[in-house]
């Protein structure tokens, strides 16, 4: 047999032996509920326009709340895709992502983009300027092979160049 829990002949709650549950049949308006096992609910609303908020150990670990933010105080693991239209900060802080503890890419605020790894393009790469971080020279490379040189005050072409349009030097010395 069930046990159903009452007041004024009115069942509130019920202990269903053959599915082996506890379940809520009304509407209960309580402070702290403790339960020492498994809480499996079908939804959870609050009581008016106010924050819910899930707690473990007594701390606040996610806070829903009534201005449509989501608060999460613990780290937030996925265990599949993360799909979302827009990633900020919640201060003007620089935002850094990571793989697997590691520091990867930096949106810093002063509008620089810090990657700490190399960065492979599958596809054309656009700029309208290249500069070093420092000065220092820049090679540019093809399959790890350095193709051009900018060095302080001159370029390095280290391999064969073909021209096909006219190159104008103010400086008019030829090396044969």
């Amino acid at each position: 047999n069930d046990i159903f829990f009452q007041s004024n002949n009115v069942a509130y709650a019920q202990f269903d032996y053959a599915d082996d549950c506890f379940r809520l049949i009304k509407n209960v308006d309580a402070g702290n509920v403790t339960c020492n096992g498994n809480l499996n609910v079908h939804s959870m609303d609050t009581i008016g326009d106010v924050d819910m908020i899930l707690k473990q150990n007594n701390e606040d670990a996610l806070e829903l709340k009534s201005d449509d933010r989501i608060i999460a105080n613990k780290v937030i693991q996925c265990g599949g895709n993360l799909k979302t239209q827009e990633i900020d900060t919640i201060a003007p802080l620089d935002m850094i992502l990571k793989v697997s503890g590691g520091s990867f890419l930096e949106l810093k605020t002063d509008d620089r983009i810090v990657a700490n790894k190399v960065i492979q393009c599958g596809s054309n790469l656009k700029t309208q300027e290249i500069d070093t971080i420092a000065p220092l020279d820049l090679v540019l490379k093809r399959d790890n092979v350095s193709m051009v040189e900018l060095q302080d005050g001159k370029t390095v072409l280290n391999t064969n160049t073909e021209c096909n349009n006219v190159i104008t030097c103010e400086d008019r010395k030829s090396v044969v």
